[in-house]
């Protein structure tokens, strides 16, 4: 009786998570499909003619102050996002994001980024993921993480995934956001005093401006059809199992 009810409730959940899922895909292609916008309208800007405003850049990232390393492993970076989720848990146990001041630099001169709030779109190679069971020992790359950063204990079924995305000094780059006046540097001949920040939907990348619009081309329809089948599946789901929809057809 009690395995039933769990079952039932399990279920239930289930194709809530389903509606859930559907939204955010077709919440992800709206996104891709403005960022295919920004791609094919916003000309890529060149360093010594930024203004201010929406604008993107390209050119190879230049740190400003000693690189980071990433926590659970050996790379050095400009910028990392790490995420830490376990099996029993919907929302991540740990989200941060780090960065140092870097620019990035078109061969004529050098744009000032901050990164904070841009959205990553960056390649395998700069993505790294890891994982490990309940019953299994904290990797060693892990564990002086695992001991200064207050965790969830570790229980039965509690398997726990470390994933992280980084941008290193020397990388080729796209990046596009709102360029503003910063009033606590001064232009030199080859850096104007302005940064390029995320406003609305600003994000970053390893991938050239050709492949990213590619990649892009057709994510609109994909994520809606998708995430419409998905949606619908879990709605009919959700409804028939709580017995709304049995009300309305009067079963």
């Amino acid at each position: 009786m009690v395995f039933a009810v769990v079952f039932y409730l399990g279920m239930l959940a289930g194709s809530l998570l389903a509606v859930g899922a559907g939204a955010l895909m077709v919440q992800a292609g709206f996104e891709q499909w403005e960022q295919a916008n920004v791609l094919q309208d916003v000309p890529v800007a060149t360093s010594n003619a930024v203004a201010v405003g929406e604008a993107s850049v390209e050119g190879t990232v230049r740190a400003e102050a000693s690189p980071l390393t990433v926590p659970v492993g050996d790379q050095r970076c400009v910028v990392y996002e790490l995420t830490v989720e376990d099996s029993t848990d919907v929302q991540p146990v740990y989200e941060n994001r780090e960065s140092v001041s870097f620019t990035v630099d078109d061969g004529e001169g050098r744009v000032r980024v901050a990164p904070g709030e841009m959205t990553f779109d960056l390649s395998d190679d700069r993505r790294e993921s890891f994982e490990f069971k309940s019953y299994d020992e904290v990797p060693e790359r892990a564990r002086q993480f695992h001991g200064e950063h207050d965790l969830p204990d570790r229980g039965m079924r509690r398997d726990r995934e470390f994933e992280y995305e980084y941008v290193r000094p020397g990388d080729e780059v796209y990046a596009y956001g709102q360029v503003t006046l910063d009033d606590q540097r001064e232009a030199t001949a080859d850096e104007k005093a302005v940064t390029l920040a995320a406003g609305e939907q600003g994000f970053i990348s390893d991938k050239s401006r050709e492949r990213l619009l590619r990649e892009r081309r057709f994510a609109l329809a994909k994520s809606v059809g998708k995430g419409v089948v998905v949606g619908t599946v879990g709605l009919a789901g959700f409804l028939w199992l709580s017995g709304i929809a049995q009300l309305f057809l009067g079963a």
